[in-house]
């Protein structure tokens, strides 16, 4: 009995002290997108088909739908129509459109601009280089690209060496004998526990400030142990991604070119290298966002490093430029003039 008056009154303070917060900082969201995923053997995730619904953060409130085919786009068949030109846009939460309408991100932007190409958005948020070429190797590939265009977040170096991102068993790539090798494929499933976490972090101020400031969130999050400093790079391994997925772009008759969101952690200078290695166009984001940022445009949301509508309207205009479709446009510089 005693022990049961003290988990009550635990029980009791916590439930007190999370609705204290609520109240006094009632904007206050967990964010999340966890929701429009479904468990995928060979990816980890992906977009939940048919899912609905909205994405709410401390400062944005949007709606999210997922078409028949696992995408945050309008529906698109696999075979194209005689004359089409098509894009696959392949990428995460950059190129998904986090914290923005889908007819506000860079891939609907860059839609806009370009009306000599059907934009296929096929981004998911949290996706690193290793699941993006996964996803082209068994899907993107069916809807006939002529560019599959990759938008590389320097977060994807350490994705393409995890098992685990964001709380998520993944695939992973390793190098042995010099070639790359699959591992951790059919990705497990995840466990009650896991999901009881996630159900548990998506609902509670309290529960987030505990579980990271436990030093259990890199378990949990990326599987590394307690007291790591920072999340593994092996730039060979998404070097070696690189080369494989523009070899089978090219091989399907299309050309392959990659975007990188400002990187501050991994140099340019690689990303240069390995793209020239690759066979990739390397298309420019830093300078129109770096030139907005200067002119004291906010191009990212509120306390977030994701792009703000104004954000994916330059990154979307900027690509369109590099790829040459963007004259003749006169409101290019309206965010109101979007579709």
């Amino acid at each position: 009995m005693p022990v049961l008056l003290a988990l009550g009154a635990i029980a009791s303070t916590l439930g007190l002290a999370e609705l204290a917060v609520r109240l006094a900082a009632p904007r206050w969201y967990p964010v999340g997108v966890a929701g429009f995923w479904r468990y995928h053997p060979t990816l980890g995730w992906a977009l939940r088909p048919g899912a609905s619904g909205r994405f709410r953060g401390p400062d944005w409130d949007v709606a999210v739908s997922i078409n028949e085919q696992g995408l945050r786009d309008v529906d698109h068949r696999y075979v194209k129509a005689p004359g089409v030109r098509r894009l696959l846009v392949l990428g995460d939460s950059f190129g998904w459109g986090y914290g923005v309408e889908r007819e506000r991100g860079v891939a609907a932007v860059l839609g806009a601009r370009c009306p000599g190409f059907e934009v296929i958005n096929a981004s998911v948020s949290g996706y690193s280089t290793d699941q993006e070429y996964l996803y082209w190797r068994d899907e993107g590939r069916r809807y006939q690209p002529d560019l599959v265009l990759v938008l590389f977040h320097e977060n994807d170096v350490p994705g393409d060496s995890l098992q685990r991102m964001y709380g998520y068993e993944k695939p992973r790539f390793v190098i042995e004998r010099g070639e790359l090798v699959l591992r951790n494929v059919p990705v497990p499933e995840r466990r009650l526990w896991e999901h009881a976490v996630d159900w548990l972090l998506q609902r509670s101020w309290l529960a987030n400030r505990i579980f990271k400031g436990s030093g259990i969130g890199p378990v949990f999050m990326f599987g590394l142990a307690p007291g790591t400093a920072e999340l593994p790079s092996d730039f060979p391994v998404t070097s070696r991604l690189f080369d494989r997925l523009a070899r089978e772009v090219h091989e399907a008759g299309a050309e392959p070119l990659l975007a990188a969101v400002p990187m501050q952690e991994v140099p340019r200078s690689w990303l240069r290298e390995a793209t020239r290695e690759a066979g990739i166009r390397l298309l420019d984001l830093d300078a129109p966002l770096a030139a907005a940022v200067a002119r004291g445009v906010d191009v990212t949301l509120p306390g977030d490093p994701h792009w703000n509508e104004a954000g994916h309207r330059i990154a979307g205009e900027a690509l369109a430029r590099e790829l040459g479709c963007a004259a003749g446009s006169s409101a290019m510089t309206r965010p109101d003039s979007l579709p």
